[in-house]
């Protein structure tokens, strides 16, 4: 009823901004459920990208009956096929820059697919389905350009100057939260958002141009030949990307893993204390207390945990979970066992911010972590009971197990670091006295 109370023109305009809209629809679930973080990734598909997809028929439907919708929805066919061009040449020009400048630019594809199915990120899995989304969104940001403008160079320009502002602005600063982009790494953006521009003003002049339908006309060779190329230009920068990740990314993340394992220690961080001794309940006809535990504390401290990747981005090696075992031995004889069990090692990945993540890292580097230990009361030195022990400090030797399981990139085993020190052990001034 409202459509029919519209000029053709107005009814062109609102075709127009209903099919933009539906269509950026994994352009919206990316700042819903990557950048602002309101939801989760998957849940922003399901209520931005398969709401739209069940949305746009419908909408086809009713707005193509409209004299003005029909104009515009009968140009949709040829729109769909023009942006098969420009992203294309995005990702084209990104290949000789990476050899130029080294700029990965396939590191968030896999971010996208772990998001999506919730495997871990540096795996073909993540890979594949992020690419997938990463195809997704240059096609209808290329796909909206032509349903919205007339394919201009200037509009193409303008079009792909306000993408590269709004990608170097929303990156750094709701994403690379692990990585302080360098001046190479704008231009490479800017640069590739331009490529895209010329795509955007180009796809419409080659594709239906008068001279290329006339060279395949008559000719199912040619025909070939233009499909073939066409897919050949298309599969180039997927086919480059999964070769470096096969033979260049995989490998040397698994080196990478490597050396972070090989660069942690487990050390002996303070020394040891005698925090209590435990009376048992007075037992016995005269209700005499016996004494019969000991409780010791002492810091392990595990370190260093932080590395840079493939990008040179700066990562801190999670740990979930940590188990200590450990012995207190005091002239050859084992006065406590020791135990501690951490569910997770603080870590630096809920930052949400660069400086706050770097201050994280660094805070980080050397994680403490308190191990309990408890002994007999009868094991307890006897110079550390009575008055004259407050201050005084005795000779114990410190044993300890550590299993940890390490969160790489590629690599997540379970690693063991045995190691023993000798260190002073001293009591608490509040130690209760023995009577």
């Amino acid at each position: 009823m409202i459509a029919r109370q519209l000029t053709p023109g107005q009814q062109a305009a609102l075709t127009r901004g209903v099919v933009f809209v539906l269509i950026q629809a994994p352009i919206l679930s990316l700042f819903v459920g990557w950048f602002w973080r309101w939801t989760s990734f998957p849940d922003a598909n399901l209520f931005t990208l398969v709401l739209a997809f069940v949305l746009l028929p419908v909408a086809v439907l009713i707005l193509g009956r409209t004299e003005g919708g029909r104009a515009v929805l009968g140009d949709f066919p040829k729109y769909a096929l023009y942006s098969l061009l420009p992203y294309t040449l995005y990702n084209i020009f990104r290949i000789p820059m990476y050899y130029l400048l080294e700029v990965v630019f396939w590191d968030h594809w896999f971010d996208y697919g772990s998001g999506i199915t919730g495997a871990p990120s540096s795996t073909w899995q993540s890979f594949v389905s992020g690419t997938l989304v990463h195809s997704l969104q240059g096609y209808v940001l290329a796909l909206g350009f032509y349903v919205l403008f007339k394919p201009s160079l200037r509009n193409a320009i303008l079009w792909e100057i306000f993408l590269s502002a709004m990608y170097t602005w929303m990156f750094p600063t709701y994403v690379l939260v692990d990585f302080a982009p360098p001046p190479k790494w704008y231009y490479v953006v800017w640069m590739a958002h331009f490529w895209m521009g010329i795509g955007l003003w180009v796809a419409p002049k080659f594709l239906y141009s008068p001279a290329l339908g006339q060279w395949v006309k008559g000719s199912r060779l040619r025909l070939g030949l233009l499909v073939l190329a066409v897919v050949a230009l298309y599969a180039t920068p997927y086919a480059f990307v999964s070769l470096k990740v096969g033979t260049w990314q995989f490998p040397l993340q698994e080196t990478l893993d490597r050396q972070t394992q090989q660069q942690l220690q487990v050390t002996l961080a303070a020394p040891s204390v005698l925090l209590a001794v435990v009376p048992a309940q007075a037992t016995g006809p005269g209700g005499e207390l016996r004494w019969h535990e000991a409780r010791y504390q002492l810091t392990l401290q595990v370190g260093s945990r932080s590395w840079t990747d493939y990008i040179k981005a700066t990562k801190s090696v999670d740990i979930a979970p940590l188990v200590v075992r450990g012995r207190l031995l005091h002239n050859g004889d084992v006065i406590g066992i020791c135990f501690a069990f951490v569910e997770e090692l603080e870590s630096a990945s809920k930052a949400m911010r660069y400086q706050a993540y770097i201050q994280k890292v660094h805070e980080i580097e050397y994680t403490a972590v308190p191990v309990e230990c408890v002994g007999s009361s009868h094991a307890v030195p006897e110079a550390l009971l009575g008055h004259a022990s407050v201050g005084l400090a005795i000779p114990v030797t410190v044993q300890w197990s550590v299993t940890m399981h390490l969160k790489g990139d590629r690599l997540k085993e379970y690693i063991t670091f045995a190691g023993s020190a000798a260190a002073p052990l001293a009591r608490v001034p509040t130690l209760p006295e023995k009577p």
